[in-house]
């Protein structure tokens, strides 16, 4: 693959997603944090994880929840969650 290419990809990946329903992602073991996030009725807390295919995506609280129960403690590889 090419750098333009490798570049473009990277930019894409660093930038956050929601996630939409019926969409599946393998979501990756790595440290959730939060981030006030902009959005059509004003600011809210959202939950940043990383995926395997769109890179980071913002997660409400309850998606969070289903992502830690499909985790079921075991957070050694990545899981495939569908919102």
């Amino acid at each position: 693959m090419s750098k333009t290419w490798t570049k473009s990809q990277d930019a894409i990946r660093a930038k956050g997603k929601f996630p939409r329903k019926g969409m599946k992602c393998v979501i990756l073991p790595t440290e959730p944090y939060t981030e006030e996030v902009d959005g059509k009725f004003g600011k809210r807390k959202m939950y940043v994880v990383e995926s395997k295919e769109y890179g980071k995506l913002y997660v409400n609280e309850y998606q969070f929840l289903h992502i830690t129960e499909v985790f079921n403690g075991d957070y050694s590889s990545g899981v495939t969650v569908e919102f």
